[in-house]
């Protein structure tokens, strides 16, 4: 990480000179409040909290940084929590000739999700924790040359680095636990034809799901099974999109995986619009042939907006409404919307109405939530939040109401810069 630095800070300073300072980010403090269900003598533990209660309390530390020269920007991402320093993740990007550069390092504390004794789900640090640990290098390269547009992603990660968003298991994860694996994605998109794309995706060990660390993700993650370093194979997809024959939109996609049992599969499907002079659409599958279905969409003087779901056999499956109206009286600007949602198997199930408004420096908004539960009717959620705005501060405060109560506030404040 301090090689990363030093390089960049040296071409941060050799660009100086040749274009204007910029630092440009925001710095953000978010306290959050749980209440606790009430707990009675003989350890008798309620469902809802009291009229007096003990809260569990939250507070996160966000700093955003992005420091500019010329076309050089540097980017810093970090947060601090109550469990200590999350997350560090640096990035530059520049460029050089028609090539589009962005260097990546990530770095984070391993999290997992658990359920504490009072039922909450919760993150905490795993073991020994409270020092940040390599997760990830990535170098993004893009550029268009001779009427083709790439993207080349190279990844070095830590493949076994905790997702905090799932239980990890074991009890510890320390600096032996680490294994560091290497993999590339190439994208490639060009233009076949006025209107047809043709995309070819190949990963070297590679696949486009996320890499995830506490509070921060990214598309693309390396194969656990494999590195680039040791073995060598491949996969590629060929995907022609953009196809209009006789207003229908086609596209086909091949996919070759070399050392599956079927190296081979090939895939397809398309839309259909404007059916019979009405904005009905549907969707469709080529391999097998089957029709997913049809949707029809609506408006009435751009207030009320309605979408009906069918089947492939026009039977009616869901819908939903939304209304929304501006309000504006010179001194108060705002909106109110309300929207529904119907199902064939459960008829009406949920509305929302909200409605926000502005005066001058302070706004407000409120959000209230109706639902079916066992037949009836209920007030499901009900959230009231208020900001005022105190350029280049912002202060904000809300929170979240259910059935059994307050389910959660929050108090946040942004210095945007």
């Amino acid at each position: 990480m301090t090689a990363f630095l030093c390089a960049v800070g040296l071409a941060a300073i050799s660009l100086a000179c040749q274009g204007k300072l910029s630092v440009s980010g925001q710095y953000g403090l978010d306290i959050q409040a749980i209440p606790i269900p009430a707990t009675l003598v003989d350890e008798i533990q309620v469902s809802s909290p009291g009229k007096l209660t003990v809260f569990k309390f939250g507070v996160d530390s966000l700093l955003d940084l992005r420091v500019g020269f010329g076309d050089f920007e540097s980017h810093l991402n970090t947060s601090m929590g109550v469990a200590g320093l999350e997350r560090c993740i640096v990035d530059a990007s520049f460029a050089l000739g028609p090539l589009s550069f962005k260097p990546e390092l990530w770095f984070a504390t391993p999290f997992e999700t658990v359920v504490d004794v009072n039922h909450f789900t919760n993150y905490i640090p795993i073991p020994p924790g409270g020092d940040l640990m390599f997760v990830t290098a990535r170098l993004s390269v893009s550029g268009s040359v001779g009427g083709l547009d790439f993207k080349n992603l190279l990844m070095v990660q830590d493949v076994t680095f905790p997702n905090p968003a799932i239980d990890f298991g074991p009890l510890q994860y320390t600096l032996q636990s680490q294994s560091v694996h290497v993999g590339d994605m190439l994208t490639i998109t060009a233009e076949v034809y006025p209107g047809v794309t043709l995309r070819s995706v190949t990963n070297y060990y590679a696949n486009s799901s996320a890499t995830s660390v506490i509070g921060w993700s990214a598309s693309g993650s390396v194969d656990k099974d494999h590195s680039l370093c040791n073995d060598f194979g491949f996969t590629e997809t060929l995907t022609l999109s953009g196809i209009q024959y006789c207003g229908v939109s086609l596209w086909l996609s091949l996919a070759v995986e070399p050392c599956e049992p079927e190296p081979l599969t090939l895939s397809g499907g398309g839309s259909i619009s404007g059916l019979w002079d009405l904005d009905l659409s549907g969707a469709f599958s080529l391999f097998p042939l089957s029709i997913s279905g049809f949707s029809f969409s609506t408006s009435l003087c751009d207030i009320v907006m309605v979408s009906v779901q069918l089947s492939d056999a026009f039977e009616f499956e869901s819908a939903s409404i939304r209304c929304q109206s501006e309000i504006d009286t010179g001194i108060m600007q705002g909106s109110i919307y309300s929207s529904s949602s119907i199902t064939s198997a459960s008829g009406f199930s949920q509305v929302t109405i909200g409605s926000s408004l502005t005066y001058g420096t302070i706004s407000g908004t409120l959000v209230c939530s109706i639902g079916k539960e066992n037949g009836s009717l209920r007030l499901v959620s009900m959230s009231p939040a208020l900001s005022l705005r105190f350029t280049p501060i912002t202060f904000s405060v809300s929170a979240r109401f259910g059935r059994s109560g307050l389910v959660q506030g929050l108090l946040s404040a942004r210095l945007v810069f």
